[in-house]
């Protein structure tokens, strides 16, 4: 997509002994050479450019005509001037990124900053291949139905809902969301236990601030969602892994009791382990005798394919211990930007509090469309009918994997979720793990 260039990236200088036009020729040429104007962003007309500068037209019109003999700009009829592409790779690079600025940086950061220098993280995009772990399909989404629901509450006026008065989201979202986890998930909760976030991430963020203090010891699953492990890290905390059976989350009570235990009971990341009844409750108790905080992590709940869902953790759990998070990132998309933590009631002030002061705020259309997708029907509607498409993927999976590769991995059968496990057979080398890594 073709950029303007602003108009207050130009400026003159009337006092100076330069020409005016010859200012304005090397803004450009430098503005061009630095990067600052990037290869195909498009510059102003003559005619705006000297209104906006208060000059002649002509001044600007020998600039511009100078540049594209040059070779800087481009200029194509009924396209206006761009910066030429093929300066991208031309133009020299500015490189300010020396080691001295560097260390007088690390001077200037905190210690969390400074634990952040030099690294560098890939992201999974939506245009990436369909492998691509937990990211939800892109097609049979009621696209039309949902964006007549955006369009209809983006229109509201400006004045409705305006304010700054709903940091933890709005009622209908918070009610719609209570109650929808209170038949799907047994999660005993009103809409005032409820807090809007714009992702899980975010939330076990705020949690990690209003819970931990440094060297607190923590509990997450062994092998489990890096991303707990990051908030963790971040907050100074001391952090277990804790391994993962077939019944889900090991409990020892030989281990240093943690103030938190993360976990995703209902459908385990990455093995897809279910946390059977008597592990919850024997979870439950060890968090009640050791006065722990359980996070339960229910990101892709909605996806069972047979048998019947277990309550979760957060309906069993009588001491209000256990704090629920939730995300519409893998049953609608990624890109919608909600998600939700359903909180005891002695936390819940001080989460909303600590909310409106870091400003973690969803759009209200889309909090406003989204109550409405979910109170009409249309959220359940979508869930069975992905739930039975993912299931029939799942399948063609499984059975691909076997056809194909059956001497060199055994696949797991998951009964729930937007992932399965393939084990390998042999082992393979770091090399190898590496290259599937990337």
């Amino acid at each position: 997509m073709t950029s303007l260039i602003p108009l207050d990236a130009f400026t003159v200088d009337r006092d100076s002994v330069l020409p005016i036009y010859r200012q304005l020729y090397d803004l450009i040429q430098q503005g061009i050479i630095t990067g600052k104007f990037s290869a195909e962003s498009k510059l102003p007309s003559s005619r705006i450019l000297s209104k906006e500068l208060c000059i002649s037209r002509s001044t600007v019109t020998t600039a511009y005509d100078q540049l594209i003999a040059e070779g800087y700009l481009v200029s194509r009829p009924g396209s206006g001037t761009t910066v030429a592409d093929a300066l991208l790779s031309s133009c020299p690079k500015v490189n300010k990124e020396t080691k001295a600025d560097i260390e007088l940086l690390s001077e200037m950061l905190s210690p969390l900053a400074r634990s952040y220098l030099g690294k560098s993280r890939k992201y999974v995009s939506y245009k990436q291949p369909t492998l691509a772990v937990s990211l939800p399909s892109r097609t049979g989404f009621p696209h039309a139905l949902w964006g007549k629901l955006l369009a209809k509450h983006a229109k509201k006026g400006l004045d409705i809902d305006a304010g700054y008065d709903h940091p933890s989201g709005i009622e209908p979202l918070k009610t719609a969301i209570a109650d929808y986890l209170g038949l799907a998930r047994a999660v005993v909760a009103s809409a005032k236990n409820v807090l809007i976030l714009n992702s899980t991430q975010a939330a076990v963020d705020l949690l990690c601030r209003v819970l931990l203090s440094p060297g607190d010891r923590t509990w997450v699953e062994d092998p489990g969602y890096n991303g707990i492990r990051i908030a963790m890290r971040n907050y100074a905390a001391s952090i277990a892994g804790v391994n993962v059976d077939s019944e889900g989350l090991c409990i020892s009570s030989n281990e240093y009791p943690p103030k938190i235990i993360y976990t995703t009971p209902s459908h385990q990341y990455p093995t897809g382990v279910t946390m059977s009844y008597s592990r919850r409750m024997a979870l439950l108790d060890y968090a009640d005798k050791n006065n722990c905080w359980v996070l339960e992590d229910d990101y892709d709940s909605e996806f069972r394919y047979s048998g019947k869902p277990l309550p979760s953790l957060q309906g069993l759990d009588e001491q209000q211990q256990v704090i629920y998070l939730g995300t519409f990132s893998k049953s609608f998309s990624p890109s919608l930007r909600v998600a939700y933590i359903v909180a005891p009631d002695n936390l819940t002030p001080l989460l909303e509090t600590l909310l409106a002061d870091t400003g973690q705020g969803v759009n209200l259309s889309v909090q406003h469309a989204l109550a409405e997708f979910i109170q009409a029907g249309h959220y359940s509607q979508h869930i069975r009918k992905t739930r039975k498409e993912y299931s029939h993927k799942q399948q063609l999976l499984i059975e691909a994997v076997k056809k194909h590769l059956s001497n060199e991995v055994t696949v797991s059968s998951s009964q729930a979720g937007l992932q399965t496990l393939i084990y390998f057979n042999h082992e393979i080398d770091d090399v190898v793990v590496e290259e599937l890594a990337n």
